[in-house]
């Protein structure tokens, strides 16, 4: 499939890494968002606050999406390169946030309580 077409497939080969090593990097820029904000939708899911969990969970995706048909308008083939950190940064500062609060929540009820439980309206 790759360098396919004849006897220069040495100089397509180059040409698929020219182009897949910074691509590569761009994308995976902030994978560890990505595994940081899953984290969070699941604490959050596994506590029982499903309605703040499901967007939480999605998120990340629906960024994604948007971001790999939007960025490349303004930054050619290497906007979607650029979508997946994008989506990244802005689902972290998203989700940190409202994880903070529910964190502090929790903190307060286990103090005030023996077996804390917060409720979706307290979030």
């Amino acid at each position: 499939m790759f360098g396919a077409g004849g006897g220069a497939e040495g100089l397509n080969a180059e040409l698929y890494t020219e182009f897949a090593v910074p691509f590569l990097r761009i994308y995976l820029m902030f994978i560890v968002f990505t595994c940081l904000q899953k984290v969070c939708a699941i604490f959050v899911q596994s506590i029982g606050l499903a309605k703040v969990a499901v967007p939480l969970s999605f998120l990340r995706d629906i960024l994604l999406i948007v971001c790999v048909f939007t960025v490349p308008l303004g930054l050619g083939v290497m906007g979607v390169a650029w979508a997946a950190p994008i989506a990244d940064a802005v689902a972290a500062f998203v989700t940190f946030p409202i994880m903070i609060r529910i964190w502090k929540k929790l903190g307060k009820e286990e103090s005030a309580s023996p077996t804390p439980t917060l409720s979706e309206e307290q979030v």
